[in-house]
């Protein structure tokens, strides 16, 4: 498993985090969609040359089996398997348990952060999180971010940046982030 777990190392050290793109109005929160967990790590993944895939399986119709593969160009594979029982027995409650089963099985398999999660255990010791500095020229970069003319473009500067450009995008201003992608998108489908 030497090809594909180096290449998983080199795939991590250029993720972000998940951004918080979606909301539960019944539990007042907010949290990482399916796409916004695959838009964080796939395209990143597969530049490394690892696929995913998550068929969901249900051998005794009470849960639901979804078994996230990395698959590796080299042939090689790491298998997780993530069983959840569905609120409900009908097709959306079916649904919703595959798709969570699908998002926090391909975050957990790939060691994928969401943002605003970490607060390196402030909250708990009841004290309020330090703000982090923003990284040098981090404004200018966003703006050359913005102005991409299309996704590919985006990818690629998104790839070649620092770490802690990346970072603090997806952990300070996942909003921001959302925006430009949105916006570089929609460029490049006129």
């Amino acid at each position: 498993m030497k090809a594909l777990a180096e290449a998983l190392v080199a795939a991590q050290a250029e993720m972000g985090a998940a951004v918080k793109d979606s909301q539960n109005p019944h539990f007042k929160s907010s949290f990482a969609s399916l796409k916004a967990v695959r838009d964080a790590c796939v395209p990143i993944l597969n530049k490394h040359g690892i696929a995913v895939l998550q068929p969901p399986a249900s051998e005794d119709g009470l849960t639901v089996t979804v078994n996230t593969t990395l698959l590796h160009t080299s042939g090689e594979t790491l298998t997780s398997a993530l069983t959840v029982k569905p609120v409900k027995s009908d097709p959306q409650g079916i649904g919703s348990a595959i798709t969570y089963a699908r998002r926090y099985g391909l975050a957990g398999m790939v060691g994928l952060a969401f943002a605003d999660e970490d607060d390196d255990g402030e909250a708990s010791a009841g004290r309020a999180p330090q703000a982090a500095a923003m990284p040098e020229g981090f404004e200018a970069w966003a703006k050359a971010l913005s102005e991409c003319p299309d996704t590919a473009t985006l990818q690629a500067r998104w790839t070649t940046s620092s770490v802690e450009r990346r970072r603090y995008m997806t952990q300070h201003h996942a909003d921001v982030w959302a925006r430009i992608k949105a916006s570089v998108a929609a460029k490049g489908a006129a």
